[in-house]
């Protein structure tokens, strides 16, 4: 794995939302989902050009809750069986370079890009979602 990127502070965010039961879990879930939604696109668009197959193998994938903690995880298909048969099993291959290759990461410079950003992102997702709940209720 390249790197990992958790956000700090969620646990009060979330705490607040107690009020809400079952809704105030499905805004942090879908607000994780979308942090992990901007890693896969600028991993996507920091692949190289040449490689297409790569781009498309690389998807995002909610994972179960573990521990009270939403995850979703950016992953790249590996091709390596009948469920994902267009995958790119090479990926490390690029990203951490070879005897004869250099690297060209792609994933690890798309999670120290949106590091910075990442609370802003969450924190924007769920006030977003928030307000497209209570306009649903109101309706």
């Amino acid at each position: 794995m390249a790197g990992g990127l958790q956000i700090t502070g969620v646990e009060e965010l979330v705490k607040n939302f107690d009020l809400m039961g079952r809704d105030a879990a499905n805004l942090a879930r879908g607000a994780t989902h979308k942090v992990a939604t901007v890693v896969t696109k600028r991993a996507k668009r920091n692949a190289p050009k040449s490689s297409s197959r790569l781009r498309k193998a690389i998807k995002t994938k909610r994972r179960r809750e573990w521990k009270g903690m939403f995850r979703s995880d950016t992953i790249v298909l590996r091709g390596d069986s009948r469920a994902d048969p267009k995958g790119a099993f090479y990926w490390h291959f690029v990203e951490f370079g070879t005897l004869h290759q250099a690297a060209q990461p792609f994933i690890g410079p798309a999670i120290k890009e949106t590091e910075a950003e990442a609370f802003t992102i969450y924190e924007n997702e769920v006030v977003r979602r928030t307000i497209k709940l209570a306009e649903k209720r109101a309706a």
